[in-house]
């Protein structure tokens, strides 16, 4: 049987958010397209964020895609977001904290 999207949804915030770098990036493809969820390029920046350093190859890609739709301000808010959310974990590795730093779209 289907999973009805809601639950999804909940069940993939509830993953991300405990640090699951696949639900992360799964996060930021529905903020980047509404699905579920309202669409919120800053909040999808900072879930890919998040599963790109992570090692999710994927979520750099979409990142990318969705900076180059996004102002300064945007991408500076979505990476001030994700440093907030590390910051309220256990530490991460140093060289993936470079992985929060905004790509060249």
């Amino acid at each position: 049987m289907k999973q009805p999207l809601e639950v999804f949804v909940r069940e993939c915030h509830g993953r991300a958010d405990a640090g699951h770098p696949e639900s992360q990036y799964d996060l930021g493809i529905l903020f980047s397209t509404g699905k579920g969820v309202a669409l919120d390029y800053v909040i999808a920046h900072k879930w890919f964020n998040l599963a790109a350093a992570g090692g999710i190859p994927e979520a750099r890609e979409s990142r990318a895609d969705i900076a180059s739709q996004m102002s300064k301000d945007e991408v500076a808010e979505a990476l001030r977001l994700a440093r907030q959310w590390l910051s309220a974990r256990a530490p991460v590795p140093a060289a993936n904290v470079t992985e929060l730093h905004p790509v060249a779209a």
